[in-house]
């Protein structure tokens, strides 16, 4: 099992320790604002590399579908600093713009950086109503069904600030902690803590925007800066 250790206000990194032994594996960047998108990174703690980068378009958010009458929001998911090609993409779809308010699917597609056309269902993404457990599902064939069974859960406790992730034994580690965590941060959460910005220079201006200050015990409170609205 992993813990995954908040955001402090200041830093710019949350560690990613095994919760047995409290070895570090990874860190996860905060929310990294560019012209045209927000960034995500899952860097491999041992070596230092770029495991995963996570992309969220502001084009790609609440894209109207006509021809389904709906919406679609994706991430895209590279591997290391070099691909310019995803190997996956998250697709949030919903019948109204805006971030999912309950228990919602997120489907994630898997390319073939040397096929740009060809993408297939890979995985399955559930989240609970009150958006504290993300499970992942794996879409494979056997026999003749369609079989989905849980090969990793994002747990967000009540009692503590940091969350777990347990990953069945056999799968990539790396690849299931960045769906699960960029689908939290990049989709549902959307903490003001989780944005790599001047906390001292602008907090005060995105908590009066949003209506979330702090209180005095320092306590956060969740606001949306991403999903075309504040809340």
């Amino acid at each position: 099992m992993l813990e995954l250790q908040p955001y402090a206000w200041q830093g710019e990194t949350g560690d990613i320790r095994d919760k047995g032994t409290g070895q570090l594996l990874f860190r996860r960047s905060k929310t990294r604002c560019a012209d045209n998108a927000d960034w995500m990174i899952l860097e491999d703690a041992l070596n230092g590399s770029t495991a995963w980068r996570v992309q969220s378009r502001y084009s790609d958010r609440d894209v109207r579908d006509s021809a389904a009458d709906g919406y679609w929001t994706a991430l895209r998911v590279f591997h290391g600093n070099a691909e310019s090609l995803p190997r996956f993409m998250l697709f949030y779809r919903s019948a109204k713009p805006g971030a999912p308010a309950a228990a919602c699917t997120i489907d994630v597609y898997q390319g073939n950086v040397d096929d740009p056309g060809g993408a297939g269902l890979a995985f399955r993404l559930q989240s609970n109503d009150r958006q504290d457990t993300i499970g992942i599902f794996p879409l494979y064939k056997q026999s003749d069904d369609l079989q989905e069974r849980s090969i990793g859960v994002l747990r967000r406790p009540l009692e503590t600030n940091a969350m777990n992730v347990e990953v069945e034994v056999g799968v990539d580690l790396s690849l299931i902690t960045m769906l699960l965590t960029a689908a939290d941060q990049l989709l549902l959460s959307h903490s003001l803590r989780n944005y790599d910005v001047d906390w001292q220079g602008d907090l005060w201006l995105l908590e009066s925007c949003s209506g979330t200050a702090r209180g005095g015990d320092g306590a956060k409170r969740n606001g949306c800066l991403c999903i075309g609205s504040l809340k």
